[in-house]
């Protein structure tokens, strides 16, 4: 997915969001905590 990016918080938790260098707006998607499978909730069949 194009502009995604990933930002570890801390040991146990990563913030997913969405980069628009068009509009110079970042969209924050959800925070996801100890083991969740985030990767395929924004594989390239999904639309933010």
């Amino acid at each position: 997915m194009d502009g995604l990016g990933i930002y570890a918080l801390d040991n146990k938790a990563v913030a997913a969001f969405l980069v628009n260098e068009a509009e110079l707006t970042v969209r924050g998607l959800n925070v996801f905590y100890g083991g969740w499978d985030y990767e395929t909730l924004f594989d390239s069949r999904h639309r933010y």
